[in-house]
């Protein structure tokens, strides 16, 4: 991730910053400004097309211009997004954690997981917990970006159950009421993918058409 101004240049030309970042932190600037240059790079890839302008909405999510669905996500230095053609795709969550520290853990372990539900990621994974749990926050995370703009509805962590599959390939079902998984049959869940590198948990998911 870079600044938004580089030897006094924009270094994201034609993006500019919304009205209600204007007194938001340094950071926070920088965030939208990657994460929207990626979203760009990314829709020109899948449809070119003039620059897109792609606001932030009441909820605080992208508002993606007609006929795309997609997401952004950043976590320390890491940003990314991801897009798809709305005749594809319903939607689609991407989600990027900083690996938790054993205290990070301990705090919000209980609003994250059930007990058996953070004890069959590590069995299925072999992560210890740090790892394991990083993988359920960042799970739902995706599964949350994925599903809010098709029902504009909140639901807590516990409301999702994550599933892993394993590691060999990287997959994971999320299960989620049935008021949340629109064009579904209640059982019928969602399927994600994750990986991990030195700093980062990643996860995906998309519902597709």
């Amino acid at each position: 991730m870079l600044p938004p101004m580089q030897d006094g240049r924009p270094l994201h030309p034609g993006i500019e910053l919304p009205p209600q970042l204007g007194k938001a932190s340094f950071k926070r600037k920088v965030e939208f400004l990657a994460g929207r240059h990626c979203a760009d790079q990314a829709i020109q890839r899948l449809a070119p097309q003039p620059l897109p302008d792609i606001p932030i909405t009441a909820a605080g999510l992208p508002s993606w211009p007609d006929g795309i669905v997609g997401s952004i996500t950043h976590a320390g230095r890491f940003v990314s997004a991801a897009v798809a053609l709305r005749k594809d795709a319903i939607g689609i969550g991407i989600d990027c954690e900083s690996r938790m520290t054993r205290n990070v853990a301990l705090e919000i372990a209980t609003l994250v997981a059930t007990p058996s539900e953070l004890a069959a990621a590590m069995a299925q994974t072999r992560l210890d917990e740090n790892d394991a749990l990083t993988l359920l926050f960042s799970a739902k995370e995706a599964v949350f970006k994925c599903l809010y703009p098709l029902t504009g509805l909140f639901f807590t962590f516990l409301d999702v159950e994550v599933v892993v599959a394993g590691t060999a390939p990287c997959r994971f079902t999320a299960r989620v009421p049935a008021a949340y998984l629109p064009h579904r049959p209640p059982a019928a869940g969602l399927s994600g993918a994750f990986g991990l590198d030195g700093s980062y948990c990643h996860t995906g998911i998309a519902l597709v058409v």
